[in-house]
């Protein structure tokens, strides 16, 4: 009589461990590596002059930007995240990329939820040892939180993010959409911006020039910009630019473009930017 109990025993707790271990993914799967990125891509999404979250231990907003580059290889996307003028009493931040744009009015609510293409949502919490299976747009999940008791009050990061997309037309694609900055204890919205194209690849279209003024030098391994090249920008003017391009709510499977010749001007970009 008690080998069936001992046995119902193992296997409730094989059962369980099994649960436990369950791979979390998205309703359409795990995220796909997104290959043949267009070269010489650039785009950049700025923090405005004020918060949407007033309050905080700060003054002003935290000033910063992401930068955004195609690979070289044109496998995901070579992010270079730069934040000043942290708040420091509030916990770590996290940031993600947002479905919808920031609207003119700056409203950091209306840019809804994460950009999340293959519908895992953002809860349990994402594993970074399996980034296919977080958000497209967890950047912080998958690469860091921001945390100002270890970094003080500025933070850097620079990774390539193997599920993002500058394809037009795909559901990872994030162009033109935007970034929100978060309390990471509740998600509270503390500011956000839209991306917007820099460099286009095409050595007949100049770089736009960013707004707002430079940031603290940054590292030394970081390579200066050649006279032209925008590089990531501190602060803009109150109002986030809307970005261009139709939105693409439909999720779609990540596909590959056949890669065109980098151009001088994406390379001088790309290297310049991000050091490589």
């Amino acid at each position: 009589m008690r080998s069936p109990s001992i046995l119902s025993v193992v296997m409730a707790a094989a059962i369980g461990t099994a649960a436990q271990e369950e791979r979390i993914t998205g309703e359409l799967g795990d995220a796909q590596i997104v290959t043949g990125n267009p070269p010489g891509l650039v785009y950049e999404a700025v923090l405005p002059d004020d918060p949407w979250t007033s309050g905080l231990s700060m003054q002003g907003n935290v000033q910063g930007s992401i930068l955004a580059a195609s690979a070289p290889d044109g496998i995901g996307v070579h992010f270079r995240v730069r934040f000043a003028n942290l708040p420091q009493d509030e916990g770590p931040l996290s940031y993600h990329l947002h479905a919808a744009p920031v609207p003119a009015d700056g409203n950091c609510s209306q840019t809804l939820a994460h950009l999340d293409p293959y519908i895992r949502r953002g809860s349990p919490p994402c594993d970074p040892s399996a980034p296919e299976t977080c958000e497209v747009g967890d950047l912080s999940g998958k690469h860091g939180l921001i945390d100002p008791s270890e970094v003080g009050d500025v933070f850097e990061a620079v990774y390539v993010d193997e599920y993002a997309s500058l394809i037009e037309g795909e559901g990872a694609f994030f162009g033109n959409r935007s970034f929100v900055l978060h309390l990471a204890s509740d998600l509270t919205r503390v500011s956000c911006a839209n991306f917007v194209l820099r460099v286009d690849g095409s050595p007949d279209s100049p770089p736009s020039n960013c707004t707002g003024s430079m940031l603290p030098p940054p590292s030394s391994s970081s390579i200066a910009l050649p006279s032209g090249v925008p590089g990531p920008t501190g602060v803009m003017p109150s109002s986030s630019p809307e970005p261009t391009g139709s939105l693409v709510p439909v999720p779609t499977a990540a596909g590959a473009v056949s890669a065109v010749p980098l151009t001088l001007l994406g390379v001088v970009a790309v290297v310049a930017l991000f050091g490589m």
